[in-house]
């Protein structure tokens, strides 16, 4: 007699590659005669022991299955037709980038859920019964609201129209991919090659400073800038990446090896917002980044605590300095920012003094990746701090063979200690930290 479970089995086995089962209607089609809770038991089993996948709840494929093409034919439907990419991939298909998707993001009919994730293809169900029409519009204004910043696109009340006014749709779609086209060429600029899926963190190698360049779904945020002579060097980093505005430039605190970079930043690019300490201090470096923001007309801004901005998909919000520390490094902006259930955390140059401060106070210090403090130095990142924020990731910016001795061995040795797996600039150059919105890995600068 054959057991039901050598039969879930021999169905899978005879699945084709990349093909999704969905237990509910696995379970109706084919094994009705056996107790349900039993059927998924024994799906669970299976899953658990390797010989099925399982996909998200309630969806499963044979373990051997290939996971490229196959899958996404499978979500996608018959030629493509019914599924919309989102991300890089869309920018690809219509030649406005050429960066290579790590990362696929795609609108499905045939998912049964909110979300479905297998290996590095992301699936989230459509609002809409989507064919060649509407998805098409989807697409259109996919690139319309990333490219441009727009918000607040309904694009689902569009794909609706697109079903009773096909040809509309498709004039939509050429007008918007020409639009972008002729810009990119009038602007003889490169494209935009930073990776619209996915949130990218740039640590960018600036010798004895700090620098990051965070990259969101089509929006951009500078963090420090280096020394004076480090501005071109961050520039040119920012430039080969195609972005052409940034919309938050931060300068935690106004120590030259932090600010020092700004001036060149400003003046070479388009910036929305610029934030700073409200204790910044009056080092030279400093007084000359706030002329250079007043003559480009620009507002220097003090954020405000407990406000949530926006970068992208991200969240980000500041979280010191709480008080006047009469000490510019521990009165240094403290910035957390969450993308899904991902957190990065930046503190300038914040000593221990601060960071017991900001736990005292509750704030929420959990991060997955932490800018180390104050270039690594004994005097930042205590014990206490590391079992509060517990970071996976620490990234240390530094100067090879510095005057300093940054970073101290004490402070290597507490990040040892935590768990905290440690990358550095003066050993390794600019680093580049991805997140998915459900974890953290390094990437190739």
């Amino acid at each position: 007699m054959v057991k039901y479970k050598d039969k879930i089995i021999a169905y899978f086995d005879g699945c084709p590659d990349g093909v999704v089962v969905a237990a509910n209607e696995l379970y109706e089609k084919e094994f009705s005669k056996m107790s349900e809770a039993a059927f998924f038991k024994a799906l669970e089993r299976l899953a658990k022991s390797g010989i099925i996948q399982r996909v998200a709840k309630g969806m499963y494929m044979k373990s051997a299955s290939s996971k490229g093409d196959d899958v996404l034919n499978h979500f996608f439907g018959e030629n493509n037709d019914n599924g919309v990419y989102i991300g890089t991939r869309l920018y690809n298909k219509y030649g406005i980038s050429d960066v290579r998707s790590d990362e696929i993001w795609l609108y499905s009919n045939s998912i049964k859920n909110e979300t479905c994730n297998i290996d590095n293809i992301h699936v989230k169900k459509a609002d809409i019964e989507l064919d060649y029409e509407n998805a098409r519009v989807i697409e259109a204004l996919e690139i319309l609201q990333n490219y441009y910043k727009i918000e607040n696109i309904d694009k689902y009340k569009f794909a609706r129209f697109a079903k009773k006014y096909p040809l509309a749709a498709i004039a939509l779609v050429v007008i918007a991919v020409a639009v972008l086209l002729f810009q990119r060429m009038s602007d003889n600029n490169p494209t935009v090659t930073v990776p619209m899926d996915g949130l990218y963190v740039h640590y960018i190698d600036v010798g004895q400073g700090d620098s990051e360049l965070l990259c969101c779904n089509g929006q951009y945020m500078l963090i420090d800038a280096g020394v004076p002579s480090a501005g071109d060097t961050v520039v040119e980093y920012i430039r080969d990446l195609g972005i052409k505005k940034l919309d938050y430039v931060v300068c935690t605190h106004g120590h030259a090896d932090h600010c020092g970079g700004l001036d060149a930043v400003i003046e070479s690019f388009d910036v929305d917002n610029v934030f700073t300490s409200p204790y910044a201090g009056d080092a030279a470096a400093y007084l000359h980044f706030v002329d250079t923001v007043e003559s480009a007309q620009l507002t220097l801004e003090v954020p405000d605590q407990g406000v949530k901005y926006s970068l992208g998909d991200a969240k980000f919000e500041f979280l010191g300095p709480l008080s006047d520390h009469k000490n510019v490094n521990d009165d240094s902006l403290v910035l957390r920012l969450d993308y899904g259930d991902t957190s990065f955390l930046f503190t300038g140059d914040m000593t221990a003094k601060a960071e017991k401060e900001l736990i005292e106070d509750g704030a929420d210090v959990k991060c997955d990746v932490l800018k180390v403090g104050h270039h690594g130095s004994s005097g930042s990142s205590c014990y206490q701090f590391l079992y509060e924020a517990e970071p996976k990731i620490g990234v240390i910016s530094c100067g090879r063979d510095n005057d300093y001795g940054h970073p101290h061995e004490e402070t290597l040795s507490r990040l040892n200690d935590a768990g905290v797996t440690v990358y550095r600039t003066d050993l390794e150059g600019s680093i580049v930290i991805f997140s998915d919105g459900m974890k953290v890995e390094r990437r190739a600068a």
